[in-house]
């Protein structure tokens, strides 16, 4: 049995960070049956679709693959001019062929009572990512080539050669005499005071 002084284990029945790092060092293996599926690389392999419709979801799932591989080609066709024009001609033709073979000119030949089943284990279910969101918050500035950055000056006397730290003008005060201190003292409450 392992234990440790924060009994989170004990409280709530979850390893803490400490036993889990005297584990790993010691080289113990966790056990898969202490690890929920969605913590591991593996978490992308299930199916969180609902198959409570079956002709829907077949349909989704061989548009979208359809969809992302079609996407593919037509990414690269449309590099030339060649290429372009021979997928064009290859999908109106095909589109013509189902049309005469279906005997049907609208755009939708498949009505979704009359679909073919296929099993849910004779084609994979592949999930991708979310799309990305936009955070919150206005957008980032973009800057133009014509926009210099403002140079940094000093806060003390405004030259741009230095900055406050390496300021001569305060360099002057502090070796000088406890009269000077108190003047560069003064000068800093009466900035505080200002802001």
């Amino acid at each position: 049995m392992v234990r440790c002084s924060c009994r989170k284990l004990e409280c709530e029945g979850l390893p803490c960070c400490h036993i889990m790092l005297v584990l790993i060092d010691l080289g113990v293996v966790m056990p898969q049956c202490c690890v929920l599926n969605r913590w591991t690389l593996n978490a992308k392999s299930g199916s969180p679709l609902d198959t409570a419709d079956p002709v829907r979801s077949m349909k989704g799932t061989r548009l979208s693959e359809l969809m992302n591989l079609a996407k593919q080609v037509f990414e690269e066709a449309a590099c030339s001019t060649n290429e372009y024009l021979r997928w064009k001609g290859i999908l109106e033709q095909e589109r013509e062929v189902k049309r005469t073979r279906d005997g049907v000119d609208n755009k939708s030949s498949c009505p979704v009572g009359e679909e073919n089943h296929l099993d849910a284990e004779a084609s994979p279910i592949n999930v991708l990512d979310p799309e990305p969101v936009q955070n919150k918050g206005a957008p980032k500035k973009f800057k133009s080539f014509l926009d210099k950055p403002k140079k940094r000056r000093c806060s003390e006397c405004s030259s741009p050669d230095h900055d406050r730290t390496t300021c001569p003008k305060l360099r002057r005060y502090v070796q000088g005499s406890d009269q000077d201190m108190r003047l560069v003292g003064e000068m800093t409450h009466a900035r505080l005071r200002v802001y």
